[in-house]
């Protein structure tokens, strides 16, 4: 039976309204091994981590050229072998600039309508992603943009993250391109919206309105899109102005929140006037009255960017935050949101006792509240008595049903999720919790063997013992135990590093 074409695969997904479902993916085409990456992501991290730009001395080049001499002279077969062998082992992304270039170059003695058919094959008929996006990047050079079916086809494949950025550079010069980018941006969440954010023009006020209240809210990191959306929604203009309903306020603050964060991407120190945004959204923010508790999430993170941009001098705006955060109309607000089970770290982050009502919730729902949990032994408020209820209320003993290589993704691993949460913090409490960690140690979910060795190394390098059984005879017998049965090798490796004297 013929592999389905990838084009086919999201085609036949694509519920009414015009989306993909929040579930769909393509086939993995990597090895069992290999780290596995959200769609688009490889991309991503390319254009925005690495210069991704290959050369021709780069060893997928030869493939790509000769797909193209093959394909324009008819051989597609051929052409169709070379594809898939840079398809199995090298991305397109950083080759785009020097294949164009060199059909450009020999557009004189290169067929146009053998490239097009050939392009069009790969876009429509390919099964491997690579192919895809090589076919749809040769189509970037060839005028075919009045047939409305092929066309209609690009617009599917832009529903799939991996595909997006791809659609776009051929939207680009359809007619009407924004609206066209527009249309796809609305039904994306990850990193084709990260790069349509990026590249539509906002010039009409829809789509203006729209980046404020969703362009930097996306599946991937809101960093990504924060200075893009401050760029193109007239920002100081909006904060300042003296109708701002409090929609656009939080989609505002949104914005900013996201240039706050800086460590993927360069974010509020890119302004030359970071200085007036920040309090230009200060006024903003003190002159509502309408502010609920997590609405000063935003204000705590601006001045922890404040301080963290120059920890040695007052900021005066800085103290002015810190003044406000800690007036008794925040209080206020934040004691009755605690009162209704929410707001813990905020509370925590204002230095605002939480812990007993925190407890209660953690108390009446201990799975969803596991990370309020984590955060209480970081305090070190009922440690033993947290770590007594995650042993009754995961039933710890029955998610050991030993090791394997589960990720423990969706509610199925909830509680096994919610184990991650309390063992993270108990590398401090020497002793404390092994009845947790033990039988983590045979869970089939990887991140909580790794999380529960993790607890047991910090144990041994507080304690001063050379030796996980000079520490504590009976986990060095236990861990001795389990070598035989754990399947992966970088655990297996880690339990007998314990084993070793320390030099």
């Amino acid at each position: 039976m013929m592999e389905q074409s990838i084009l086919e695969q999201i085609k036949s997904a694509v519920t009414e309204d015009g989306r993909l479902p929040a579930d769909f993916s393509l086939p993995d085409e990597g090895p069992e091994e290999r780290v596995k990456f959200a769609p688009g992501a490889m991309d991503g991290i390319l254009f925005y981590h690495t210069a991704g730009q290959e050369s021709e001395e780069s060893e997928g080049y030869p493939f790509l050229i000769k797909a193209i001499e093959c394909s324009a002279e008819g051989r597609t077969d051929e052409a169709a072998e070379a594809v898939a062998e840079f398809a199995a082992q090298y991305k397109v992304l950083g080759y785009i600039d020097l294949f164009q270039e060199y059909i450009i170059d020999n557009q004189n003695r290169l067929p146009a309508g053998n490239v097009l058919n050939f392009a069009i094959g790969l876009m429509r008929e390919g099964t491997k992603a690579e192919a895809v996006k090589f076919g749809m990047s040769l189509l970037e050079l060839i005028d075919w943009k009045q047939q409305e079916e092929l066309k209609q086809d690009v617009r599917i494949l832009a529903l799939e993250d991996e595909f997006t950025l791809y659609a776009a550079f051929l939207m680009r010069s359809w007619e009407n391109p924004n609206k066209e980018l527009f249309e796809i941006l609305k039904k994306v969440e990850g990193w084709g919206r990260v790069h349509l954010v990026r590249m539509i023009e906002a010039d009409t006020d829809e789509i203006e309105e729209w980046l404020v209240r969703n362009g930097v809210r996306n599946a991937v990191l809101p960093a990504y899109s924060g200075l893009d959306c401050f760029e193109k929604v007239h920002y100081l203009a909006r904060i300042r102005s003296d109708n701002l309903d409090l929609d656009t306020y939080r989609g505002l603050a949104d914005i900013l929140d996201a240039m706050l964060d800086e460590g993927p991407v360069a974010g509020l120190s890119a302004l030359d006037n970071k200085e007036e945004v920040m309090q230009a959204f200060f006024d903003a923010a003190t002159a509502r009255t309408d502010l609920e508790a997590q609405d000063y999430v935003v204000l705590l993170n601006l001045k922890d960017y404040i301080k963290g941009a120059d920890p040695d001098s007052a900021s005066p705006l800085g103290a002015c935050l810190t003044a406000f955060l800690h007036a008794s109309k925040v209080r206020n607000t934040i004691l009755s949101a605690l009162k209704q089970g929410e707001a813990f770290e905020i509370a925590r982050r204002l230095g605002i006792e939480y812990q007993e009502y925190a407890y209660e919730a953690v108390l009446e729902d201990f799975v969803k509240n596991a990370w309020i949990a984590s955060r209480l032994i970081v305090d070190g408020y009922k440690v033993q008595e947290i770590v007594d209820l995650a042993y009754d209320r995961l039933d710890v003993e029955h998610l050991a049903t030993g090791a394997a290589d589960e990720v423990g993704l969706g509610e199925t691993y909830a509680a096994h999720n919610a184990l991650t949460f309390i063992l993270q913090e108990l590398g401090s409490y020497i002793g404390t919790g092994e009845k947790l960690i033990r039988p983590a140690l045979r869970s089939p979910v990887v991140r909580n063997r790794h999380m529960a060795l993790s607890v047991l190394e910090k144990w041994l390098d507080s304690s001063g013992a050379q030796s996980i059984q000079e520490m504590s005879p009976e986990l060095g017998e236990y861990l001795k135990s389990l070598l035989p049965d754990e399947v992966r090798e970088d655990l297996r490796q880690r339990i007998k590093q314990m084993f070793e004297k320390k030099a």
